[in-house]
């Protein structure tokens, strides 16, 4: 659900690397094994081409969680995500979004997963999909071009989702922090350089969470 996602030439593509050291004894018995994963497509997060989707789970959560969850999350329909909605393909007809989530649902139990696990792997989903819908309006700061969240309601979601200020989101998403010779100071991002930084904090999240499923 975490690795596979839908491409032109097939419904269940994987799209990371993954290398499995297995362990023997003397006696040639297997007696440990550790996975390593690698080259996760992070563009996919947040860029599908026409005809393909993001990751699995994105879908899968959305159909699957019950409604007092996905208010809890603050989720609504794949196509009202930008982050899903790019490649026209929400739903594809050789693959059951619903079971699937059960059954990854199930692994989850199988493996251990505590219910604060699985809740914060579900708040950091979430966040990702509101963090596309974040968009910006330009405006004019100290006489040089800088961006402003549109949408506030979606920044308060991340917050609420990450627990994490708000404030801080928006600064991070809108300003760029440099320092030099022991000074820090920040400089306004135009559009562009902002929506590369929300694009970029949404592969961050996702890969980390990604990297810590493996170990997990």
């Amino acid at each position: 659900s975490f690795g596979n996602a839908k491409t032109i030439r097939n419904d269940n593509s994987s799209r990371f690397g993954k290398y499995l050291e297995i362990n023997f004894s003397k006696r040639g018995v297997i007696c440990g094994a550790k996975t390593t994963e690698y080259l996760l497509e992070k563009s996919r997060i947040v860029n599908q081409a026409d005809g393909e989707r993001n990751y699995h789970v994105f879908y899968e959560i959305l159909v699957g969680l019950g409604d007092d969850d996905k208010r809890k999350y603050g989720l609504l329909e794949a196509d009202d995500y930008f982050y899903l909605n790019q490649g026209n393909a929400s739903v594809i007809a050789t693959k059951d979004d619903v079971s699937d989530f059960e059954r990854l649902v199930g692994a989850m139990e199988v493996l251990g997963f505590t219910h604060t696990e699985k809740d914060a792997i579900f708040r950091l989903l979430s966040a990702v999909l509101h963090l596309g819908n974040i968009c910006f309006e330009i405006t004019v700061m100290n006489g040089q071009d800088a961006s402003l969240v549109q949408n506030e309601d979606e920044l308060r979601a991340v917050g609420a989702l990450l627990m994490g200020p708000v404030d801080g989101f928006r600064l991070s998403l809108t300003h760029k922090l440099t320092e030099t010779r022991g000074e820090r100071f920040r400089s306004p991002f135009d559009i562009e350089q902002a929506l590369d930084a929300r694009d970029a904090l949404a592969k961050a999240l996702y890969s980390k969470l990604f990297a810590w499923l493996v170990r997990r």
